[in-house]
């Protein structure tokens, strides 16, 4: 069986191309992950003294929590939640939330974020 050289070279110039299309696609999903609040769960959440706090449990298998942030508007608390694929020592599936801050005391609502979505998880 006769192999092209043309062949050979398509093939040896597209194969590195290809691996590192495919170790960036893997590291990008790995590390930016996803904040699909569906799948979340939230416990125990308290708004009081300046102080918010919630439970929150990951309901889908092999994913863990890879960070939150907040935003006050005026009287609502957006909070962000951010989870990718659970791979060597990345967390666990339960996050406690705590955020301490003044403007707190003015918040009536608290909604989880999810790019343009969102959903209320307390009210006053």
């Amino acid at each position: 069986m006769i192999i092209k050289e043309g062949f050979i070279k398509k093939f040896l110039l597209l194969t590195p191309l290809l691996i590192v299309v495919v170790v960036v696609v893997l590291t990008i999903g790995l590390l930016v992950g996803g904040n699909c609040y569906e799948d979340l769960s939230f416990n125990n959440v308290v708004l009081e003294d300046g102080v918010f706090r919630v439970n929150i449990s990951q309901q889908s298998s092999g994913k863990s929590f890879r960070r939150h942030k907040y935003k006050i508007d005026g009287e609502n608390l957006y909070l962000t939640i951010s989870s990718g694929l659970a791979i060597g020592n990345t967390g666990s599936g339960i996050l406690d939330v705590e955020v301490k801050d003044e403007k707190l005391k003015n918040v009536k609502k608290v909604y989880v974020k999810n790019g343009k979505e969102q959903k209320m998880i307390w009210k006053k």
